[in-house]
């Protein structure tokens, strides 16, 4: 008896997430976002706003809004960003899921009254899991394509500090960029 309680503990230690819940993927996220652009000094920052619903088991919607400016100059340079789409979980253990999404894009750059936009698609896949019932971990790869195609590795990690409040820290890196992050999150 005692060599099965022992045997349990231990293989409850190491598991990690023995007891640790499945992602949510209703909610709302609000985000302090920087960007360093490759080979300039141009480093915009702002706060994005995003959020994801499931309709279905699988299936959830999601919305992102990104809005970024910098003083260049004495020059206000702004650079707004949409995204909205479907997206797929599926969950490959009680506390992983595997995503995939499709999603419309809008980019939209000012500056001295004068206005650039234009759309395109993207094509995402990730994971998250979590590792505790209060840390999650993610990793995502997208495919933007917006005039010109690029690239974005994603890594991010939130602490819940009860079941519907968490903390985040993101990290990605796209062809030209690299994107910082902290953010508050409501699930619900």
């Amino acid at each position: 008896m005692k060599k099965s309680l022992l045997g349990l503990s231990i293989a409850l230690l190491f598991s990690g997430s023995a007891f640790a819940k499945s992602p949510d993927w209703n909610l709302v996220e609000l985000s302090y976002v920087k960007a360093e652009i490759d080979d300039t000094d141009f480093e915009p920052d702002g706060f994005a706003l995003s959020g994801s619903a499931l309709i279905t088991e699988n299936i959830f919607l999601l919305a992102d809004y990104n809005a970024l400016s910098e003083d260049v100059f004495g020059v206000d340079i702004d650079l707004d960003t949409i995204s909205a789409g479907v997206g797929y979980r599926y969950g490959i253990s009680a506390t992983t899921d595997f995503f995939a999404t499709l999603s419309y894009e809008y980019v939209d750059a000012s500056a001295l009254g004068e206005s650039e936009s234009d759309n395109g698609y993207g094509i995402t896949v990730g994971a998250r899991s979590m590792l505790t019932d209060a840390f999650e971990l993610g990793g995502s790869i997208a495919y933007i394509d917006v005039e010109e195609d690029d690239t974005t590795f994603t890594i991010d990690g939130r602490y819940y500090f009860t079941d519907n409040f968490a903390a985040g820290l993101s990290y990605g890196v796209a062809d030209d960029a690299d994107f910082y992050s902290v953010s508050l999150r409501y699930a619900f």
